[in-house]
């Protein structure tokens, strides 16, 4: 086998991949995947509960906006900013809306009681 140098230069693949799985197809631009503008320091979970699909916060980070905040583990998440949390792709998406430095409001279900929390994510890492 012999080698010999061309002036061949690959694509950028990994941009490609990115923009692939951002875009829904050739005539949309609706995110197929979202990602937290800030850190907000909480691990979620998607958990079934009274035939309803809920979002459960699984851990908190020490120092985090959401410690900060008041949340807790096991805190049932209703809304982000006002929008509904069902499923993770709900969290998701209202994270991603939130800039970072901006307070919003986290209606929590911890217990029997309903409780609004102010959480400010900070920028990410």
């Amino acid at each position: 086998m012999i080698l010999k140098p061309t002036n061949y230069k690959p694509g950028d693949y990994i941009q490609d991949l990115t923009k692939n799985l951002m875009t829904a197809g050739e005539k949309s631009t609706e995110p197929k995947i979202v990602g937290a503008a800030g850190f907000w320091g909480m691990a979620i979970r998607e958990d079934a509960a009274d035939d309803a699909t809920t979002v459960v916060v699984r851990k908190i980070y020490e120092n985090s906006p959401a410690s900060l905040a008041g949340l807790q583990p096991d805190d049932r998440i209703v809304t982000i900013d006002g929008r509904w949390t069902d499923t993770l792709g709900d969290a998701y998406l209202a994270t991603s809306l939130v800039k970072p430095g901006r307070t919003v409001d986290v209606v929590v279900q911890r217990g029997s009681k309903k409780m609004t929390l102010k959480v400010t994510p900070t920028k990410g890492y």
